[in-house]
C-alpha cells in the first residue's frame, strides 16, 4: 500500500495511530493478581553477622515469585517482621500472606530474618534497631548484587515492615551514617557496631528504595526523616496502641526506656518538611489492627477486615510510587502544514526507559529513542500523546502535545458551476485529478504534473453532483461540485 493510499485511509476514518505494543496495562499492572502459582526460594543465606551475644551466625531470607513470570525486570518488595526485637521470624503468617499477595501481582517479594536480642535497656533497644538496619542493608546489597539471577530491577524497590520490622524499614530508608545513634559506637562494655553497610557481607552498596511502608512502627528520633528524605512513606497505626506509641512515648509504657516517635510525630515532621506521606490513623485500634497475635492468626486472634484493606492500599501505594515521575517534554512544530513531515524531539526521558505514544490526526513515519517523525493530515483535534515507560512496564504521567494544522489552501470554484470549474494549484504540486459521478464511476482522469491552475470541463456531462479527487505529492483531497 503506497503512502498516498495510507493517508487517504487515515483521513477518511479519522484514525488515531496508537503504539499498542508499548501501551501496557499501566493502570492495573502490579495491582491485580495475574499469577496463580508461587515459587518460594527458602532459606537463602545473605550474611554472616555477630548476634546479640557476639557469636557469628548465618542469616537467611526467603524469596517469593510467580511461577510462570517471564519478566526479567521485576520490582522488589522487602518485608521485615515484627516481634519487639526479641521474637519473630520470616515465616510469620502475616508476612507470608503479604509476600504471596505481592508475588501474584508480579513482584519479587523477600522476607528477611534479621538479628534479634535486647536486654530491655534504652541503649540496647537502639542497638537492636541499628543491627536490624545493618541486616536490612546487607540483604539489599545481596539482592542487588544478584539482581540478574533473581530478575529484580534494583531501581524499583519498596521496603515494608510491621511493628519492629517497620522500625527497621524506616530507619534503613532514612538513617544516614552521619546520623548513627551514639549507642551504636559502643563503649567499654559494648562493641562498635560499625557503619550501616559495614556488616554481614562485602557486596557493593545498594540502591535507595522508591517507597517505604510503616505498619505501626516508630523512629527513635523523628528528625531522622530530614528535609532531604523524600522517599514516600505510607503509615498505618492504631491510635490506642499500647506497645508502640501512636504519639511520642515510651514503648510498652516502660518508664526506663527512651521515648520513641510513632505515627503522629512522623506525620507532623513529614508535613513540616514538605515530604511525601500518606497517613492512615486507625482510631480506637490497638497494636496490629489487622488482627492476630505476634504475627500469628488463630481462632482466638483472627485476622480482621483491616488486613485486606491495608494490603490492597500497600499495593496501590507501591505501584503509584514505582511509576516514572518525570513528565516527558516534546519539542517541535506546533503549526505544521498538512501533508508535510515533521520531527518531534522527546526530552526529559530517563535513558533506560522507553515511551509509549499515540498520534491523532497524523501518521507515524519513524521513531527512535529520542524522537518521532509524523506526517500530518486533516483532523478536528490533532495531537501527540507521549508516556514514559520504565523497565518494569509502568507508565508515568501522559504528555499531550497539541498542534494546529496549517492547511495549504485548496479551492475548487465556482461551485456550483454551469459548465466547468477551476482548481487552485498554488504551491500544491497536484499530480492527479479524477472526477467521478455520484455512483463512483470514473469520468475524468488526468494524471500529470500540473504547473498552474487547472480547468476541468463538465459541459459534456449531465447536470448533477460530482466528486473531485485531487492527489498531491503528500496529501489527498475529496471535494463535491454541483453542476447546475
Amino acid at each position: 500500500m503506497n503512502l498516498l493510499k495510507i493517508i487517504w485511509l487515515i483521513k477518511i476514518t479519522s484514525f488515531a495511530f496508537i503504539n499498542t505494543a508499548a501501551q501496557t496495562n499501566c493502570n492495573t499492572k502490579f495491582l491485580e493478581a495475574k499469577y496463580d502459582e508461587i515459587n518460594i526460594l527458602q532459606n537463602i543465606p545473605y550474611q554472616i553477622a555477630k548476634n546479640f551475644i557476639g557469636n557469628n551466625k548465618t542469616y537467611h531470607l526467603d524469596l517469593y515469585e510467580a511461577k510462570y513470570d517471564t519478566n526479567t525486570k521485576r520490582p522488589l518488595i522487602v518485608f521485615f517482621y515484627g516481634g519487639g526485637f526479641i521474637q519473630g521470624n520470616k515465616e510469620q503468617p502475616a508476612i507470608v500472606e503479604m509476600c504471596d499477595s505481592f508475588a501474584k501481582r508480579g513482584y519479587v517479594a523477600a522476607a528477611i530474618n534479621y538479628r534479634l536480642g535486647t536486654n530491655g535497656s534504652s541503649s540496647s533497644m537502639i542497638r537492636a534497631i541499628y543491627r536490624g538496619v545493618q541486616d536490612g542493608s546487607a540483604a539489599l546489597r545481596f539482592l542487588s548484587y544478584h539482581a540478574d539471577l533473581f530478575k529484580i530491577d534494583t531501581n524499583n524497590i519498596v521496603l515494608a515492615g510491621n511493628s519492629a520490622g517497620a522500625f527497621v524499614a524506616m530507619h534503613l530508608a532514612f538513617l544516614q551514617d552521619n546520623e548513627r545513634p551514639t549507642e551504636s559506637y559502643g563503649n567499654n562494655v559494648t562493641s562498635d557496631l560499625g557503619c550501616i553497610s559495614c556488616s554481614g557481607n562485602l557486596f557493593p552498596q545498594h540502591a535507595k528504595p522508591k517507597a517505604v511502608i510503616d505498619l505501626w512502627g516508630a523512629l527513635y528520633d523523628s528528625t531522622i526523616r530530614g528535609i532531604n528524605d523524600s522517599i514516600p512513606l505510607l503509615v498505618y497505626h492504631g491510635s490506642e496502641d499500647p506497645s508502640v506509641p501512636f504519639d511520642k512515648g515510651k514503648p510498652y509504657n516502660i518508664s526506663t526506656l527512651t521515648s520513641i516517635n510513632g505515627a503522629l510525630p512522623i506525620y507532623n515532621q513529614s508535613i513540616e518538611n514538605n515530604l511525601p506521606v500518606e497517613f492512615n490513623p486507625i482510631y480506637g485500634s490497638g497494636h496490629g489492627p489487622w488482627g492476630g497475635k505476634n504475627g500469628e492468626f488463630t481462632s482466638e486472634h483472627p485476622k480482621t477486615p483491616f488486613f485486606s484493606r491495608i494490603v490492597n492500599n500497600m499495593l496501590t501505594f507501591s505501584q503509584h510510587h514505582l511509576k516514572p515521575k518525570n513528565k516527558l517534554q516534546v519539542k517541535g512544530e506546533r503549526s505544521p502544514n498538512v501533508g508535510k513531515i515533521y520531527r518531534y524531539i522527546i526530552k526529559n526521558k530517563k535513558s533506560t526507559n522507553s515511551y509509549s505514544y499515540s498520534v491523532v490526526g497524523g501518521d507515524l513515519v519513524s521513531k527512535n529513542d529520542s524522537s518521532i517523525t509524523i506526517i500530518w493530515h486533516h483532523h478536528n483535534n490533532p495531537h501527540i500523546i507521549l508516556t514514559e515507560v520504565n523497565q518494569i512496564g509502568l507508565c508515568g504521567e501522559a504528555t499531550t502535545f497539541n498542534v494546529k494544522l496549517d492547511d495549504i489552501p485548496l479551492q475548487v470554484y465556482p461551485n456550483p458551476t454551469s459548465n466547468s470549474f477551476n482548481i487552485n494549484n498554488s504551491n500544491l504540486n497536484i499530480n492527479n485529478v479524477i472526477v467521478l459521478n455520484i455512483n463512483g464511476k470514473e469520468l475524468i482522469n488526468i494524471s500529470q504534473k500540473f504547473e498552474k491552475n487547472i480547468n476541468i470541463d463538465l459541459s459534456y456531462y449531465p447536470k448533477g453532483m460530482y466528486l473531485v479527487k485531487i492527489i498531491t505529492e503528500n496529501q489527498f483531497n475529496l471535494s463535491k461540485i454541483n453542476r447546475l
